[in-house]
């Protein structure tokens, strides 16, 4: 394996072997991460390399809402991100996902129209 130009492109366990399917080179890199707010806790069995859903709603009116909508699909969360507001005294919450370069600008798109957002977890045993 090259020393240079090639990144992991997948979660890989602690104790697993790396596959060559989740090494890929720097100039095919197909995603980008991002820092989502969200509104609201996440569940317990979410962290660093759990693949996720990312849901957005988006307020129509004063209380009123759209239908909730899935704006990607199992993206891998690459960290958690919890602050304490000094101003409010409530903590807000983040997560850095790492998210497929095509859904980029839907979710840029979501957070910027002050949409709720919303990760689930993807797969639950």
């Amino acid at each position: 394996m090259p020393l240079e130009g090639v990144v992991i492109a997948r979660s890989i366990n602690a104790g697993e072997l790396i596959p060559a399917s989740a090494v890929g080179g720097v100039t095919n890199l197909v995603a980008t991460t991002l820092v989502v707010p969200i509104d609201g806790d996440l569940s317990k069995v979410i962290r660093a390399g759990s693949l996720v859903d990312l849901w957005a709603v988006h307020e129509l009116d004063s209380g009123v809402f759209a239908p909730p909508v899935a704006i990607t699909s199992g993206v891998i969360v690459v960290r958690l991100i919890a602050s304490d507001s000094l101003v409010s005294g409530s903590t807000e919450t983040g997560v850095e996902l790492l998210v497929p370069k095509n859904r980029v600008a839907r979710v840029l798109a979501a957070a910027a129209n002050g949409d709720v957002l919303s990760v689930l977890p993807a797969n639950i045993p």
